[in-house]
């Protein structure tokens, strides 16, 4: 009677054994998959919240209200003057002139917007190589507080 049960619980482990690998594979592979699936779920999270940060920014510089203008003089013979008449600071600005006789180039980190008409108002000012006279080509690149680049270009004669 005892080695009939023995007999019984050996033939049913020989039976069994494969069942219970099976579902300790399938166990294994799942716990697999959920760690996968997790570590999806986690970089397309932040792939979404890169691509939000970035339609805001693009929402930013679309709908960007800032305001920057030029007002561009002849300073005698051989100077140009720049000056921002805009309301808004222009920053990174770089101003080329050039003519006949060369090329002049002036950076300055940043132009505030003018309060007055005044000489005293901030701005560029570049020297022209040779006398200056004739056409006169100007060419002002500047970021703006968002970050946009604008280059904007006028002939003086």
């Amino acid at each position: 009677m005892v080695g009939e049960f023995f007999l019984r619980s050996f033939v049913s482990v020989l039976w069994l054994w494969p069942v219970l690998l099976v579902v300790a594979a399938s166990v294994w592979r799942t716990e697999v998959l959920i760690g996968r699936v997790l570590s999806g779920q986690a970089e397309l999270k932040s792939s979404v919240e890169q691509a939000r940060q970035e339609a805001a920014r693009a929402y930013d510089l679309a709908s960007e209200k800032s305001f920057v203008a030029w007002d561009v003089k002849r300073v005698g013979d051989d100077r140009i003057r720049v000056v921002n008449v805009g309301r808004d600071e222009a920053r990174s600005v770089t101003v080329t002139a050039s003519n006949s006789d060369g090329v002049a180039e002036q950076t300055v980190s940043s132009v505030p917007a003018s309060r007055g008409e005044d000489d005293r108002t901030p701005g560029v000012a570049v020297e022209l190589a040779g006398s200056g006279s004739g056409e006169v080509r100007v060419e002002i690149t500047w970021r703006s507080p968002l970050g946009r680049w604008t280059t904007e270009r006028q002939i003086l004669h």
